[in-house]
């Protein structure tokens, strides 16, 4: 995978109760001038925020500003797939950071070599002279507070309806048709017990039902997809009309997706983040639905043998963006695409409880984050006990991943993670926007 490389620093100054942005007039021989934000390279070794700080320094002799502020990561191939061209082939993404720095008061000193000259302009003056749309959406980041937002909002589109995300935690509610899920398994094996248990667990709060036919535990030996639709099939026909919430196929399999979406499911749930069947990708597009991305390192038969990561957060990270650029090749709108780093799934004990303490790193992928930790394993090492009895310890968890930024958990026991939502969800608000996140790290 190719180092992201861009850095771009959206400067900004209040004045009279808006702000006002810094644009460089750029000349390059050859072409017209062009408007744009600081922007650079990272050299060896550096962070974003240290090319932020040198590119704001080089580029206008402006010193360290009062405030670096992460705006997020701003992917062009989301923006515009035309982009692709002027790359290599097999180059996955080219990501830019983009930083917004205030200032308070700023004596601009431009090399003449590199820029004709700079404006302070308006919001809507800056997005009139600036054409490249990653730049532009930098500067909106910034406009519309985004740059200060503990959880960002997103709309997800369904096929008959839509999820806003983020104004409060969703919840999804487990439902595994299976004789050996880690926790639950054969409690939900006939259509009555699972149609039962689908409606109970909507009664409880859940916002979306996860509907899956194959286990992923530790050690589980895989199925074949004949027997992946005997099981699930007749449990999302029989609920099909019968829920006011979205039906979720957990599925590795683009002929079990196809069958699902069919048959009513609005949203695809793939651990395997397409490694295993890319061309699930394609019936998620063709259809619309929503599709859930997930971080796995190797598959559930070998998983807890593989040898730890160095580093949990850049392979999660890395990994969750070769499966976003690969579903938007196969047509997946970049809208309709949530992301999940894998609790679980190869992780050490240790590992987990980074990946909830820095789930922020996974959120400036810039997509919705769901997050699974329910009677995970790792919960039982933390605290001795066996998957039945880990409801409070999920319920914890629950709390911090909500803290952190995810906008749905995925959980067994849905009537406990409701009222866990609801009160994190109060305590994210009291905390009010954030002054100055924490500074972001290449994405290798």
């Amino acid at each position: 995978m190719k180092q992201p490389q861009s850095v771009q620093v959206v400067v900004y100054r209040e004045s009279a109760g808006s702000r006002q942005y810094l644009l460089l007039r750029r000349h390059r021989p050859g072409s017209e001038d062009f408007w744009q934000p600081v922007s650079g390279s990272l050299e060896d070794g550096e962070s974003y925020a240290d090319a932020a700080r040198r590119e704001l320094e080089e580029e206008t002799g402006i010193g360290d500003p009062a405030s670096l502020t992460e705006v997020g990561l701003v992917d062009r191939f989301a923006i515009a797939a035309a982009w692709r061209g002027l790359y290599e082939p097999h180059v996955t993404h080219n990501v830019q950071a983009a930083f917004a720095a205030r200032v308070d008061r700023a004596d601009v000193a431009i090399d003449p070599g590199e820029h004709n000259d700079f404006c302070w302009t308006t919001y809507d003056r800056a997005r009139a002279l600036v054409r490249y749309e990653p730049n532009r959406r930098a500067i909106d980041l910034v406009e519309t507070g985004l740059a200060w937002a503990r959880r960002r909002p997103f709309t997800l589109e369904l096929p008959n309806g839509r999820l806003v995300l983020g104004e409060r935690t969703l919840v999804m509610g487990v439902l595994n048709v299976t004789p050996d899920s880690f926790s639950d398994g054969g409690a939900f094996e006939t259509v009555d017990a699972a149609v039962e248990r689908a409606l109970q667990l909507e009664s409880d709060g859940a916002d979306i039902l996860d509907v899956g036919g194959e286990s992923t535990r530790p050690g589980a030996a895989s199925i074949d997809t004949a027997e992946e639709l005997r099981r699930v099939m007749p449990v999302i026909r029989a609920l099909s009309g019968r829920l006011r919430i979205p039906i979720s196929i957990d599925t590795m399999r683009s002929e079990t997706a196809r069958a699902a979406v069919d048959a009513g499911a609005a949203i695809i749930n793939d651990v395997s983040g397409l490694r295993f069947d890319a061309e699930l990708a394609a019936v998620a597009a063709e259809a619309g639905t929503g599709l859930i991305l997930m971080h796995m390192r190797g598959t559930p038969a070998t998983m807890q043998k593989l040898p730890p990561v160095e580093n949990i957060l850049d392979d999660v990270t890395a990994n969750l963006l070769e499966s976003l650029t690969l579903a938007e090749e196969r047509g997946v709108d970049p809208s309709r695409v949530v992301t999940d780093p894998g609790i679980g799934f190869g992780k050490t004990v240790a590992q987990n409880v980074e990946i909830v303490a820095r789930l922020d790193a996974v959120a400036a992928l810039d997509r919705p984050v769901l997050i699974g930790t329910s009677r995970k394993s790792f919960l039982g090492a933390l605290t001795g006990r066996g998957p039945a009895d880990r409801s409070h310890a999920t319920t914890a968890s629950v709390a911090a991943a909500v803290l952190r930024g995810a906008h749905i958990v995925r959980v067994h026991d849905v009537a406990e993670a409701v009222d866990a939502a609801r009160v994190a969800d109060a305590v994210l608000v009291a905390l009010g926007p954030r002054e100055r996140a924490e500074l972001a790290r290449p994405v290798r």
